[in-house]
């Protein structure tokens, strides 16, 4: 017994050294979700002034009717008009407890670019449902020839691009 006892002992020390140096601590990692851009932006309202959204689709709402329309930002992206894409990206959401309006949900991050698919189309897009214009003559010529008032209103009638100014 005494000649298996240094053994036991060596086999012990060996094993619970080995057990500390193969410790694997696993970090949390954000999921990674599917996105679809579609090939337009989309004026939205905030609370104080318009600016230009992103058409999105994640994860199980891609290839369905409806989009979302936000005012979002990907780091490490950047659109592009007449282009569908499909990307994947890390979303964290964010603590908005103490926000006023128009704060942005969730941070999103480019994982990668998997396609970026060039639309043929003429100058319509779909019509925004319920979006309020401004009374406010800042006018733009849309794609169709046609000028409108402001580019909201361009939006609301469906008008996919426009330049600043009456049409000639």
């Amino acid at each position: 017994m005494m000649k298996k006892l240094p053994h036991l002992l060596l086999f012990l020390l060996l094993s619970t050294a080995c057990s500390s140096e193969t410790t694997i601590v696993l970090e949390e990692q954000t999921p990674v979700s599917k996105m679809r851009i579609n090939f337009y932006d989309s004026l939205c309202s905030g609370a104080f002034f318009e600016r230009s959204c992103l058409n999105f689709q994640i994860d199980e709402a891609i290839g369905g009717e409806s989009w979302q329309k936000e005012a979002i930002s990907i780091e490490g992206f950047t659109f592009e008009f007449g282009y569908i894409y499909e990307l994947e990206v890390e979303i964290t959401a964010l603590d908005t407890t103490n926000c006023q309006d128009d704060c942005p949900t969730h941070h999103y991050v480019l994982v990668r670019e998997v396609s970026k698919t060039a639309v043929e189309q003429d100058c319509r897009v779909p019509v925004v449902p319920d979006q309020i214009c401004i009374q406010l003559y800042d006018p733009v010529c849309g794609c169709d020839g046609i000028t409108y008032s402001n580019s909201c209103v361009a939006q609301n009638s469906g008008v996919a691009t426009w330049t600043a100014d009456v049409c000639l």
